[in-house]
């Protein structure tokens, strides 16, 4: 990839993390990481600043991508910026602009968040999150609880082209890592795919994606109760799986997931309007 094209991604990155009019702390980093790589000159740097001061509109960026046939890469780029720390509603409409600019259609889309969820880095995920932060230190049940409750404001929040499992799988998979760091250990993706394939639930409950295609409840508070409860019951069955040395069996750990499935189903209850109040500020 040349200069030019280099430079696109990064204005297009500057847009993005601009979307909902709130730089999160893990997408500052990420930003700052793409433009120390790119190493601009003074020239380049005020091209960057007409992004920064609203001198160059989505529109703007999409066009040039289209000229330099680097669209998938920046749809691509926009969707890793905007997932370091979720996505919200109003990164969503950013990027279903930004889908309509490029002329991808849903299932364009979907294939390329596909892409994205695969290659984020889970490490980066959430760290302006205080109980991220001094993951050593903090009450166990407080994580998977703000990790629930973060999964079930992605079940609330309607995302038309993009299965909620795709924004799930991070989320889950930064949950368990984290989870499994707290015990001693540092675990990559293949360690944390293992540990699913033992539970018999794929990351970003894909059976649940499969439900959401039969029945009509993406963006309703079925969604969003069925994707707390699956979160709860993966991180409390993780803590229990870590806490034992990591030799609990397959057996086991499948009923453990289902006894902390219940439990995630009843807590749900008791939180939902928070999961709801969740969704009004983003």
């Amino acid at each position: 990839m040349n200069k030019s094209e280099e430079l696109t991604l990064l204005q297009l990155s500057i847009l993005a993390v601009r979307a909902d009019g709130n730089i999160s702390d893990s997408e500052r980093t990420r930003l700052n990481t793409i433009i120390a790589d790119f190493n601009p000159t003074q020239e380049q740097y005020s091209e960057i600043d007409k992004c920064w001061v609203g001198e160059m509109s989505l529109q703007d960026v999409a066009e040039k991508t289209l000229e330099l046939n680097i669209a998938e890469d920046a749809f691509k780029r926009a969707v890793n910026v905007l997932l370091i720390d979720g996505l919200n509603q109003r990164e969503h409409e950013f990027l279903r602009e930004l889908a309509e600019y490029l002329e991808f259609d849903d299932k364009k889309c979907q294939k390329l968040f596909m892409d994205v969820s695969e290659e984020i880095d889970f490490e980066l995920l959430g760290q302006d999150e205080e109980f991220v932060k001094d993951v050593d230190k903090i009450d166990l049940d407080k994580l998977v609880l703000n990790y629930s409750l973060s999964a079930g404001s992605i079940g609330l929040t309607p995302i038309p082209f993009v299965s909620d499992f795709i924004l799930l799988t991070p989320l889950q998979m930064k949950m368990v890592y984290d989870i499994g760091k707290r015990y001693g250990y540092d675990l990559d993706k293949k360690s944390l795919k293992e540990f699913s394939t033992l539970l018999g639930v794929a990351f970003g409950l894909k059976m649940f994606g499969s439900i959401l295609k039969l029945i009509p409840i993406i963006g309703s508070l079925g969604g969003a109760a069925v994707a707390f409860s699956g979160t709860y019951a993966m991180g409390k069955t993780a803590e229990k799986y870590f806490k034992e040395g990591r030799k609990v069996d397959e057996k086991q750990l499948k009923a453990m997931y289902g006894k902390f499935k219940v439990e995630g189903e009843k807590l749900y209850k008791t939180v939902k309007d928070r999961i709801k109040a969740m969704k009004s500020e983003k």
